[in-house]
C-alpha cells in the first residue's frame, strides 16, 4: 500500500472517531443540561400540593428562607393563633384563565378600607403576615388574605412569579371593590414574591381606590432571583440552564421568566409604593428592592431595616415599621 495512502487513510479515521466523541460529548453534555433545566423548571415552577400541605401545619414555609425566623417562632405561633380565632370567612373568584381561587376575609366595623395580604413563595398569608394582620385590623382595615394561584385553597399547577398572579391580585381588588363600594380605600401589601406580584400589578389596570402599595422584599424579576439563587445556594451560574428553563416554562406553564419584570411595570406605575427590606437579607438582595425604587415613576417611599433578614423587617423593628406604615396609611388614605 502506498504509505502516503495509508497516512491519509489514518488521518481519516482518526478525524471521523474525533468528530463523532465530539458529537457524542455535546449530545450528552445536551441531555444533561436538558435534565437541569428540567429538574429545576419542575422545582420551581410546578407546585407540590402534598408538600405544601405538610408544610402548611407546621410554623415554616415550604422553602425556608432565613432560619432566622427560629427566634420568632412563639411570636408567629401567636399571630397564627389570633388569626384562627377569627370569623374569617372564606370566599373565592375565577381568575382570567378560569381557575378558582380563594381568599379568607375578616371586614371590620366601620372600615376605614381593606389590606390585600399576598404571600412568598410556596408560603401562605397566614405565616408571612401572621405578626402584622392583627396591628392593621385593629387600626381599621377589613383583611383579605390571599392563596396565591397553586398555592393553598387556590387551583392551579404552576407558579409563575407574578406573572399570572399579579393579574390575580387586580381580580381581587375588584371583587372588594364590587363587594365594599369605591369609595372604599384598598392597600395591597406583599412579602418577597408576594411583592413582586403587587409590583407587577402597579402597572396594570387597577381600581382607582387602589390607594397605595406596600413590597416588602421583592425581587426585580425571575431571571435575577433565578440567577442569585443559583450562585449562593449550588455555586453554579445561571447561563444557560436559566435559558432552557425558560423556554420549557413557555411551552409548559404557559409564561416565560422575561415577563416578570418590576421595573418595567413600575416604570409606568401611578400609585404611592412603600418599599421596605432588610439590609441582612441574603436570600433576595437588598439592591433589588433599591433597583425597584429607582425605577418607581409615582410617589414612593423606602424603609431599610438595619440587620434584618429575608422578610423580617417587621419582626426587628416593629416600632419603626409601623411608624413608617401608619404615616404611608396617613398620607394617602382617604380617611
Amino acid at each position: 500500500m502506498n504509505r502516503n495512502v495509508e497516512k491519509d487513510s489514518n488521518t481519516k479515521i482518526i478525524v471521523a472517531a474525533g468528530a463523532l466523541f465530539g458529537a457524542g460529548a455535546l449530545a450528552a453534555a445536551a441531555i444533561g443540561l436538558r435534565g437541569a433545566a428540567n429538574h429545576m423548571f419542575k422545582t420551581a415552577v410546578v407546585n407540590d400540593r402534598e408538600n405544601n400541605k405538610k408544610k402548611s401545619e407546621e410554623y415554616k414555609p415550604v422553602i425556608d428562607t432565613n432560619s432566622g425566623l427560629e427566634k420568632y417562632r412563639d411570636e408567629i405561633e401567636a399571630g397564627k393563633a389570633w388569626k384562627r380565632s377569627q370569623p374569617f370567612e372564606t370566599v373565592y373568584i375565577r381568575s382570567f384563565d378560569k381557575l378558582r381561587l380563594a381568599a379568607e376575609f375578616l371586614p371590620v366595623q366601620d372600615a376605614k378600607g381593606t389590606v390585600i395580604m399576598v404571600h412568598g413563595y410556596r408560603s401562605s398569608a397566614e405565616h408571612d403576615f401572621s405578626c402584622i394582620m392583627r396591628d392593621y385590623y385593629e387600626k381599621g382595615y377589613n383583611l383579605l388574605l390571599v392563596h396565591q394561584r397553586a398555592h393553598g385553597l387556590s387551583e392551579g399547577e404552576y407558579i409563575t412569579y407574578g406573572v399570572k398572579e399579579s393579574r390575580d391580585i387586580t381580580d381581587w381588588a375588584r371583587w372588594i371593590e364590587g363587594h365594599l363600594g369605591e369609595d372604599k380605600d384598598i392597600f395591597l401589601n406583599g412579602v418577597s414574591m408576594g411583592a413582586t406580584t403587587v409590583l407587577l400589578a402597579s402597572g396594570l389596570d387597577l381600581p382607582s381606590n387602589v390607594r397605595g402599595i406596600i413590597a416588602d422584599c421583592g425581587f426585580t424579576s425571575a431571571r435575577e432571583i433565578f440567577k442569585h439563587v443559583m450562585k449562593i445556594k449550588y455555586h453554579a451560574p445561571g447561563f444557560p440552564i436559566i435559558g432552557i428553563a425558560d423556554r420549557i416554562s413557555k411551552k409548559k406553564a404557559g409564561f416565560g421568566f422575561k415577563e416578570c419584570d418590576t421595573k418595567k411595570a413600575l416604570s409606568r406605575n401611578r400609585i404611592p409604593v412603600l418599599f421596605i427590606h432588610g439590609t441582612s437579607d441574603d436570600f433576595v438582595p437588598v439592591r433589588m428592592t433599591i433597583e425597584n425604587y429607582e425605577a418607581c415613576s409615582a410617589e414612593k417611599e423606602i424603609l431599610l431595616v438595619e440587620e434584618a433578614g429575608h422578610a423580617m423587617s417587621y419582626l426587628t423593628d416593629r416600632e419603626e415599621c409601623m411608624r413608617t406604615l401608619d404615616g404611608f396609611f396617613e398620607k394617602y388614605g382617604s380617611h
